[in-house]
Parts: C-alpha cells; sequence; structure tokens
C-alpha cells in the first residue's frame, strides 16, 4: 500500500482516484471494497479482522478511497506503516451542499432505488452503505426507499471533526492536505512523480456518479441484467396464473352446465 485516502466523500475523492489511476496506480474505491473485501470490513468492525487479514485482502492495492476507508484510515495506516495520507478539503458549507447533492440521489434516483431492492446484489450494495453510513454520517435508512435525510450540523460537526483529526494525528512528513483546484503539482511533488502535460481530471461533478455507472459500470449493469431477468420470470409466472385460472373457470363453468 502507498496510499491511504483520507477524505470524506464529495472532497474530490473521485479526481483524486482517477489522478492515481492516470500516474499507474492500483486504485480500490467504494466499488471494490464492496466486491472483493467487503467481509474484511464486516469483521473489522465486528473485532474480528487482524492486521493479517487487512494486508492480505488488499495485497497488489496501491491505493485506497472511498467508503469506509476514510472511517479506518488510522488503522490503515498501523497497518500499513509505510504509507501515505492524502486528505482531499474543501470549504465546509461548499462540501455540505455537495454531500446533500449525493444524498438526494440514494433517494430521487427510481432506477437505483429497484435495483437496489429488487436484485441480490443491488441489495447487498445498499446493505455494504447502511452499514457504515451510521457510525460515518448518522445516516442509517432501514431499506433502499427509506429517508436517506440528515441533519446539516451533525454532518458538518463531522466534517471538521474528522478532518482535525487527521490533521493532528497523522505525521505532517507523511501527509498531504489537497484541494482539487490546485492540480498535478502539489500531488505529484509529495509522490515525487513527474507531473502530467494534460489537465487534472473531474470527476462526479453535480453529484452525476450513478448516472454514469448506470451507462457503463459492470457492477451496475450486473444489477440491471438481475433486475431483467426477475422481469421475465415475473412475467411467466403471472402468464402462468392467468392461464392457469382462466381453464380453472372454464372447468368449472362446464361441470356446472352438465
Amino acid at each position: 500500500m502507498k496510499v491511504i485516502m483520507a477524505g470524506l466523500s464529495k472532497t474530490g475523492t473521485k479526481s483524486l482516484a482517477e489522478a492515481f489511476k492516470i500516474l499507474g496506480f492500483v486504485v480500490h474505491d467504494t466499488k471494490q471494497h464492496f466486491l472483493y473485501h467487503r467481509q474484511v470490513w464486516y469483521d473489522l468492525m465486528d473485532g474480528k479482522a487482524t492486521v493479517d487479514d487487512i494486508r492480505r485482502s488488499y495485497e497488489g492495492v496501491d491505493v485506497v478511497t472511498g467508503l469506509p476507508v476514510y472511517f479506518f484510515w488510522k488503522q490503515l495506516c498501523d497497518t500499513f506503516p509505510e504509507a501515505k495520507v492524502v486528505l482531499s478539503m474543501r470549504e465546509a458549507e461548499s462540501w455540505v451542499k455537495s454531500w446533500f447533492r449525493q444524498l438526494d440521489v440514494w433517494e430521487t434516483n427510481y432506477l437505483l432505488i429497484c435495483l437496489m431492492t429488487f436484485t441480490q446484489t443491488g441489495w447487498n450494495y445498499f446493505q455494504f452503505h447502511r452499514r457504515f453510513y451510521l457510525p460515518v454520517h448518522s445516516i442509517h435508512p432501514m431499506v433502499p426507499f427509506g429517508s436517506w435525510k440528515a441533519s446539516k450540523v451533525i454532518q458538518l460537526n463531522r466534517f471538521r471533526r474528522h478532518n482535525t483529526d487527521v490533521m493532528t494525528n497523522c505525521p505532517e512528513e507523511k501527509l498531504l492536505i489537497f484541494k482539487a483546484e490546485k492540480g498535478w503539482k502539489p500531488l505529484c511533488e509529495f509522490l515525487k512523480h513527474e507531473i502530467p502535460s494534460f489537465d487534472f481530471p473531474r470527476r462526479n461533478v453535480g453529484a452525476t456518479l450513478f448516472d454514469q455507472y448506470m451507462k457503463d459500470d459492470s457492477l451496475f449493469l450486473q444489477m440491471k441484467k438481475e433486475l431483467r431477468n426477475h422481469f421475465v420470470v415475473g412475467m411467466f409466472v403471472i402468464a402462468f396464473l392467468v392461464l392457469w385460472l382462466v381453464c380453472s373457470n372454464k372447468w368449472l363453468f362446464m361441470y356446472i352446465v352438465q
């Protein structure tokens, strides 16, 4: 492990993740934590995971970001003492507005709600977020179509407390406080990497992440495939029941007439 990204969601983490990929790093974000590592995170939450479990799970991974990494940044630093830490930051009021726009997507993207409600992969994805959103953000929807509302005061307090925690407890020589508008220069100097000649990437601007996922992300394409399969099976079941009822009524009518 080379870099632990400790910044909260909506502080430019998706843009940073893309930047690390451009620089040649193997990056695992929330999707990969869900697909490949969620059991070790569940075990860590339950006090069962060891340092060796985490090391084995993330063997060959250079950079980690996203949920639930930023919640467990200290444990990851203890597990990978050689890793550097990047804390992505933005102004608090700007962050909370962006964060609330992202939360609104969970409530207003009806395809996403259907996928998380009616497919096994989607339900597991919902449960993964639900499990960590409570301790991290005090958000605890019971079902995918439930409320993702959050208190602005609590969110701002957690945002400030998290950033203070990282800046206070991470060794200064290992820490980069990064703002996306600064671009490549501070990041590449911190990593001792050559600065690319093109613009710094921008991702998930305006909480558009799930719209893009629905088009070409393999995980969400799998959910959509499962939903289509359920729909086809459901139609066959309905057609069979209608046919059975029609035939049953026909036989009943003929019996009465006789």
